[in-house]
C-alpha cells in the first residue's frame, strides 16, 4: 500500500487536477473569476482571465490571447530566449492568478529560499512578496493557487525514521500575506495527502492517515476555514469535482457516485460505456477515458447528467490536458499542449483535434 501512495503521490505531481469552477452554473466570459479555478492542468498549472489563457510547462509560463490557436511565452523582452530565471515567462514551480496580478512559486538560486513572487499579467515586474514557510526536514512541495489563497503542502523526509516524518500544510492568504499552519493533529498522528479539487475554503484530497504503509487511502475534504476534516469515500484514482452540496466522482469500471455533503448519502449514477476507468469533470461535461493500449484511447464525452455525447479516439501519445471555459487543450506524452477541440462541437460526432499554432 505504501507503493502505491508514492505512485500515487508522484501521478499527481505530475498529473494534477483539471480547472473547475467553485460554482453549480454555468460562467460565461463576462463572469469568469480565474480566483475560483482550481488552478492546474492536467500536466501543470494554468489560469484564464477574459484577455486569454495562461499554462506553465517547464518552468515557464505561455499566454494565448483569447481567440488565438498559438501559446507564446509570456515575455516580451528583446533578445531573451526564454531559458533562464532572467526570462519574464519564469515562474519556477507554480503560478496562479489572483486580483489581476499573476502569483509564482519560484526557487531563490542564492540563498535557497522559497519564494512568492508578483508579477503583471504580461509577466513583466517579478517582485519577492513574502519568503515561504516550508516547515523543517522537508524534501518536497506541493503549491496549489485557489480562491485568493495559496495552498503549500510539504512532504517528510523520507530518509527520516518513520515515526519522525511530518508532513505539513500551510496557508497563505494572497489579500493579507497572512500564513498559517493547517490541521497540525492530522499531520502530528503521521497523515499524509494530495491535492484533488477544490472548493471555497474546503480542499479534497488523497489521503493517508498514518505512515503504516497497509494504511488504506481514500478522499477526505479538510475545511480550512472550520480547521476540521472528515473522511469521504475510499477512491485512489480520478479526478473529482465538489460545488456547495454535492462530491462527484467515478469509481472506475463501476460506476458515477454522488456524494451528498450534508447526508453522507451516496447516489449510484450508472457508467454509460462499460470501457471506463479514470474520468475529469468541468462545469459543462465529464471527459471519460477508456482503457486502451500504450498511447491509445478512447475519450468519451459526457454530459452531467452522465449521457454519452460524443467520443473520440486519440492515438500517438495525445493525451487530454485541461478544459477551458470555450475549448480543451491536448498535449503530447504530456509536454507542451499540441492541440485543441472547441467545446461547442462536442455532440457533432465529427470530433477531430485541431494543432495549435506551430505544431
Amino acid at each position: 500500500m505504501k507503493k502505491v501512495f508514492v505512485i500515487l503521490q508522484a501521478l499527481l505531481l505530475v498529473l494534477t487536477f483539471g480547472c473547475t469552477n467553485a460554482s453549480d452554473a454555468p460562467h460565461t466570459d463576462a463572469r469568469l473569476v480565474p480566483e475560483d479555478f482550481s488552478q492546474a492542468s492536467l500536466r501543470d498549472y494554468c489560469a484564464e482571465t477574459a484577455d486569454g489563457y495562461y499554462y506553465q510547462n517547464g518552468e515557464f509560463i505561455y499566454f494565448s490571447p483569447r481567440g488565438s490557436h498559438a501559446f507564446y511565452p509570456l515575455c516580451s523582452k528583446p533578445n531573451c530566449d526564454h531559458s533562464d530565471e532572467n526570462c519574464n515567462a519564469w515562474c519556477g514551480s507554480a503560478f496562479g492568478y489572483y486580483d489581476g496580478s499573476l502569483y509564482a512559486v519560484s526557487m531563490n538560486n542564492n540563498n535557497g529560499q522559497v519564494e512568492l513572487i508578483k508579477m503583471n499579467p504580461d509577466g513583466s515586474d517579478h517582485t519577492v512578496v513574502t519568503p515561504l514557510q516550508l516547515g523543517q526536514d522537508s524534501a518536497a512541495f506541493q503549491a496549489q493557487f485557489h480562491h485568493g489563497k495559496l495552498y503549500i503542502y510539504t512532504s517528510a523526509n523520507a530518509l527520516l525514521p518513520i515515526d519522525e516524518q511530518k508532513d505539513h500544510l500551510f496557508v497563505l492568504n494572497l489579500q493579507d500575506l497572512t500564513q498559517t499552519a493547517c490541521f497540525p493533529d492530522f499531520f502530528d498522528a503521521g497523515g499524509r495527502f494530495s491535492f484533488i479539487d477544490f472548493f471555497e475554503d474546503k480542499l479534497y484530497v488523497y489521503a493517508q492517515k498514518d505512515r503504516n504503509p497497509d494504511s488504506a487511502i481514500g478522499v477526505m475534504e479538510f475545511d480550512v476555514a472550520s480547521g476540521t476534516y472528515r473522511e469521504l469515500v475510499p477512491l485512489e484514482l480520478g479526478i473529482v469535482y465538489a460545488t456547495e452540496m454535492t462530491f462527484y466522482y467515478l469509481e472506475p469500471d463501476v460506476g458515477f457516485r454522488e456524494y451528498d455533503l450534508a447526508t453522507g448519502e451516496i447516489k449510484d449514477c450508472g457508467l454509460p460505456v462499460e470501457d471506463a476507468w479514470w474520468a475529469a469533470y468541468d462545469e459543462d461535461y465529464i471527459y471519460l477515458m477508456g482503457h486502451g493500449r500504450k498511447d491509445e484511447y478512447t475519450l468519451y464525452f459526457l454530459s452531467r447528467d452522465y449521457v454519452l455525447l460524443d467520443q473520440i479516439e486519440l492515438t500517438d501519445g495525445i493525451y487530454y490536458n485541461y478544459a477551458a471555459s470555450d475549448r480543451l487543450y491536448f498535449s503530447k506524452d504530456f509536454d507542451a499542449l499540441t492541440h485543441s477541440i472547441n467545446k461547442s462541437d462536442i455532440g457533432s460526432h465529427e470530433l477531430a483535434l485541431k494543432p495549435l499554432d506551430g505544431n
